[in-house]
């Protein structure tokens, strides 16, 4: 596939979920294992309720509950949308996609609390996302 027909279904992607995630629903989740694990299929169901959507500039914007919060620029790192206090999403369209620590980082020290990751994937890559995801640490 060209690889801008890849980036560009991202981006649909990505609008389709802010889109689903906001307005609530029962999904199906399950914990990513390290490559050396034995895979195990088991899900469980996380409910998300309708959420109003707001843009953030930056994180001091955030901190309103039942709040869904996306980046006005799309370059955030890491970080596609956030639920306060917890909930930090993150959509791709691969089957892979590497964790950016400093993004992480900055978020857990601007949000505070116990953040969990979620990656948010299209119902086709859904059993082949299975493996935790690399870290990759920019010196910038």
């Amino acid at each position: 596939m060209d690889w801008r027909l890849g980036t560009f279904h991202g981006h649909i992607f990505k609008q389709y979920a802010h889109m689903i995630l906001s307005n609530g629903r029962t999904f199906n989740i399950h914990e990513l294992v390290d490559k050396s694990q034995k895979i195990s299929h088991n899900s469980s169901t996380f409910i998300l309720t309708k959420c109003e959507g707001q843009v953030f500039h930056n994180y001091n914007e955030i901190g309103n509950s039942n709040m869904y919060y996306c980046p006005y620029f799309m370059n955030n790192e890491n970080i596609d949308s956030v639920i306060f206090p917890d909930m930090i999403f993150q959509m791709t369209v691969s089957e892979k996609h590497p964790i950016k620590y400093n993004g992480l980082l900055e978020a857990k020290s601007k949000l505070g609390g116990n953040m969990k990751l979620y990656f948010v994937v299209s119902e086709d890559k859904y059993d082949l996302f299975i493996y935790k995801q690399q870290i990759t640490i920019s010196d910038g």
